[in-house]
């Protein structure tokens, strides 16, 4: 599939097709928003468009605070998302800088039963499944996404800093760091459209995101005199952090005769 494939153009927005890149397979939303054309995600997890950050939406509707969608699109498998629109800055919704970036979840489109499950693993250690369960009846569609991944990196650095003269080359200074880095996320998607007549139809959905994040950094640091260790210090930094975010919409929809009111 070519980029041209992926990406439609409207007058006051664009239009990716995450659904249909295979490069969006085994991630979560932000690998889907690094696939984004236009889209920046820097080393924080924000993101940004035309340099600034932008306001993020879920199916039309801010969500949670503009300052932790971060843990929340990361705990969010990418088979759920349909696409992603690149819309112009809005008074509606207060966009500043350079724009919005709302995101479109995936609610099934085929009769009866059906889903998707997927499973993904790497080295070092980032594993995970998700799933996406979809019914949709003559009334009524429902659809659901779940989703659980676990990354740990664990990383060691050495620095040894050398005194240097005509007689001697001895070490002074020794620093050792060792850092595991452990994070488990789970995110619960549920949501149905229930069709009351030709006019009126009522959506819920809720979702509920969950992360913990164990970092453990041991810091070894020593002095040295002529090859004798003269002063030596320890430092261990345990920093433990769980967070936790649930949210309810409802929403009820009339349409009237004339077309787009």
């Amino acid at each position: 599939i070519t980029t041209g494939d992926l990406v439609e153009y409207k007058f006051d927005k664009k239009i990716y097709s995450a659904d249909k890149d295979i490069a969006n397979l085994g991630g979560n939303a932000l690998t889907v928003l690094e696939n984004t054309p236009t889209v920046m995600v820097d080393d924080q997890g924000r993101l940004m468009i035309r340099g600034n950050e932008a306001t993020v939406l879920m199916n039309g509707k801010p969500f949670a605070s503009q300052s932790n969608y971060q843990n929340i699109l990361m705990n969010l498998p990418a088979n759920s998302i349909s696409q992603v629109e690149i819309i112009s800055r809005s008074a509606k919704y207060d966009a500043q800088g350079g724009g919005i970036i709302n995101l479109i979840l995936k609610k099934g489109s085929g009769d009866g039963y059906n889903g998707t499950i997927e499973l993904h693993g790497g080295i070092p250690d980032d594993d995970g499944v998700s799933t996406f369960l979809n019914y949709n009846g003559e009334k009524i569609n429902v659809f659901s996404t779940a989703g659980f991944n676990h990354q740990d990196q664990i990383k060691y650095s050495e620095i040894e800093q050398f005194q240097q003269n005509s007689q001697t080359e001895d070490p002074f200074f020794f620093e050792s760091r060792d850092d595991n880095r452990q994070r488990n996320s789970f995110l619960f998607n549920i949501g149905s459209e229930f069709l009351i007549n030709e006019k009126n139809s009522f959506n819920s959905s809720f979702l509920y995101s969950m992360s913990n994040k164990n970092f453990d950094s041991d810091l070894l640091l020593t002095d040295l005199n002529m090859g004798q260790v003269i002063n030596q210090t320890d430092r261990n930094v345990d920093d433990n952090t769980d967070d936790s975010f649930f949210e309810l919409l409802l929403n009820y929809t009339t349409s009237f005769k004339t077309k787009e009111h």
